[in-house]
């Protein structure tokens, strides 16, 4: 069975923020999977293996929501992985990257916004009913 773990890679120029990745393991094979997510080596726990919210208000709410798509991406990487267990058939650490690599970004409320928008709910009258029989 495959594992994952979420890392943290710091930035090798000094004062930028790192890259957050997942390692994925299968039959001692190893992959990385770098994600679009970076934040500083104060807000990473290592302990946890999570990101620790600090800062301003406003940079709260930044990590907050990479810890919300990373939540996703961890639920992803499990859901693909045990669709290939389920399945039964023999698969590699690069076949979950490759799939997790597939996959729609994590869906969020800024993202809902633009698509929904200029739509406008269907304007009804008063007094206007509509029979459902």
């Amino acid at each position: 069975m495959a594992t994952f773990k979420l890392k943290f890679r710091p930035s090798t120029a000094e004062g930028k923020p790192g890259t957050m990745y997942f390692q994925v393991t299968h039959r001692r094979s190893t992959r990385a999977v770098y994600t679009d997510y970076h934040i500083t080596p104060e807000e990473w726990d290592g302990r946890t293996s999570f990101i620790r919210i600090t800062g301003t208000p406003e940079r709260q709410a930044e990590l907050q929501l990479i810890a919300s798509k990373v939540r996703w991406d961890c639920k992803q990487i499990t859901s693909l992985i045990t669709e290939k267990e389920q399945a039964m058939v023999e698969y590699t650490a690069d076949d979950i990257v490759s799939a997790f690599r597939l996959l729609p970004p994590c869906p969020t409320w800024f993202g809902f916004i633009p698509r929904h928008g200029g739509e406008k709910a269907p304007h009804r009258q008063a007094g206007y009913s509509q029979d459902l029989s």
